[in-house]
């Protein structure tokens, strides 16, 4: 009787199990198709006609204001703009308040464009006195070249590495950066994707972009809305500048030089001019 009540025991322990792993399999499998959604614009466009509430992805402004000083966004940081000067580029925003927020800190200029239909609608009615346009990160945007300074893209980037064709348009999507970037330009790529899986992306030479790696907590659960269901507890902030960058060899080399130079100038024994009468 006892071996047959464990055999029950251990039957029902592993049929507990499966069902476990089952539904925990089942749920991956439908977080997956959600996914791959999410390059979809008629995704987009039912999922904010469903849901307009605003809605940020991964950080809210506040998780990563720090990153856009001009400590973090230049490679000279003397002719970097003022931020009440500074050109931005919301790139993909759907009905985050990230624009909004950037502008009550004291941002002068925030562009915010995004393909789906249904939320420039909206955010363009709520917003009245922001702009907020139609256009497609993947294909060439509607700017002139050298027409931000600043391009902030939350998410996005992510979003389009979950469709078809994606090394094409993430590829698309850089150039198009750089293009309206002016020459000391900075784009800012909010990911939860790792720098084993990411820096790949944006090693083009015709980039020319000099990538620095930062990370930031998570927010916590009911502290921002997020939806990131990767186990790492960071997120990556990639900051890809252009122009060149600034090597400290190079500015340690020259502060030497002016060093010996003034040194040099210092040493130089004094000469005293004398004519036939005597000092002058």
């Amino acid at each position: 009787f006892f071996f047959k009540k464990q055999r029950n025991q251990s039957h029902q322990f592993k049929t507990s199990t499966f069902s476990a792993t089952k539904k925990t399999r089942t749920r991956s499998d439908q977080h997956l198709l959600i996914m791959a959604q999410y390059s979809k614009v008629e995704y987009w466009n039912e999922r904010y006609t469903k849901d307009p509430d605003s809605f940020d992805w991964y950080q809210r402004y506040s998780g990563i204001r720090h990153f856009l000083t001009e400590e973090y966004l230049s490679e000279n940081k003397l002719s970097f703009p003022n931020r009440d000067s500074l050109r931005v580029l919301d790139l993909g925003c759907g009905n985050s308040r990230l624009s909004e927020e950037m502008k009550e800190d004291g941002f002068g200029s925030v562009t915010s464009v995004d393909y789906s239909t249904a939320v420039i609608k909206q955010m363009s009615t709520k917003y009245p006195n922001s702009t907020y346009e139609v256009m497609d990160a993947t294909k060439q945007l509607s700017f002139a070249d050298d027409s931000f300074d600043l391009i902030i893209c939350k998410g996005t980037m992510d979003a389009i590495l979950c469709g078809a064709g994606s090394n094409h348009n993430t590829r698309a999507m850089n150039l198009e950066c750089c293009r309206v970037l002016g020459d000391m330009g900075a784009l800012v790529v909010v990911s939860y994707g790792s720098p084993d899986n990411r820096l790949v992306y944006f090693e083009d030479e015709e980039f020319g972009w000099n990538v620095d790696v930062h990370t930031v907590p998570k927010p916590k659960v009911g502290v921002s809305a997020v939806e990131d269901r990767d186990a790492n507890g960071d997120h990556f902030v990639y900051i890809c500048k252009k122009g060149k960058p600034t090597e400290k060899e190079d500015v340690t080399a020259e502060i030497k030089k002016e060093e010996e130079l003034a040194s040099s100038i210092q040493n130089v024994p004094s000469l005293t001019l004398t004519d036939s009468k005597g000092s002058v």
